[in-house]
């Protein structure tokens, strides 16, 4: 009688072990699938915030815009700065949202993929463009320095967004989030696989 109840405390305590062995695995599981996910999530918001960023610099109406004091209504000069002053406030946000951004692709390099940063390259070229034209534009508007490459109607398609299918510029941004959002949202279909087993 001893025997056999050392045999089920010997038993029980083993299937205890198995049991408690088998809950960490799946709590680690659980763990690393909420740390890609939340990454995950970091880098989408990140990537969505930058598009709704650039569709508001690109917008063609602009409002808000403060002459300096004492500037007559009439000056083109003062007109010109003060946009050129607006343009460079959205862009400092731009900024700050890719500074986020490249934060979070860095940590993906770290725990997802080591070239994980490529994917970033074709939206950095994308946005340099957009940045090169605003210069383009007002240089051309102070008439200062004129780049012998400068035509004026390409600039107004990249810089002044409508949105619509001829919106080239917004296209190939658009195709280029949806190609970095199709490699990090697999991050998301293996939560849910996670959870579906447990």
């Amino acid at each position: 009688m001893e025997t056999a109840k050392d045999i089920a405390t010997i038993i029980g305590t083993a299937a205890a072990i198995v049991i408690g062995f088998l809950g960490l695995k799946t709590w680690r599981i659980q763990l690393r699938s909420t740390a890609d996910t939340e990454l995950a999530r970091r880098i989408l918001v990140g990537l969505y915030k930058i598009k709704a960023s650039v569709a508001f610099i690109r917008r063609p109406l602009r409002e808000g815009i403060t002459l300096p004091e004492g500037a007559s209504i009439s000056d083109q000069n003062a007109w010109t700065e003060a946009v050129a002053k607006q343009y460079q406030e959205e862009w400092n946000k731009l900024a700050d949202e890719r500074t986020e951004l490249l934060v979070s692709c860095i940590e993906a390099q770290a725990v997802w993929d080591r070239d994980f940063l490529r994917h970033l390259t074709p939206l950095n070229v994308c946005l340099g463009e957009l940045l090169d034209n605003i210069t383009d534009y007002f240089e051309a508007k102070r008439q200062t320095y004129r780049d012998p490459d400068y035509h004026p109607a390409k600039t107004r398609r990249i810089l002044f967004g409508t949105g619509g299918a001829n919106d080239e510029y917004a296209q190939e941004l658009n195709r280029i989030i949806l190609d970095i959002d199709e490699k990090v949202r697999v991050k998301f279909e293996r939560e849910s696989f996670w959870h579906f087993l447990v």
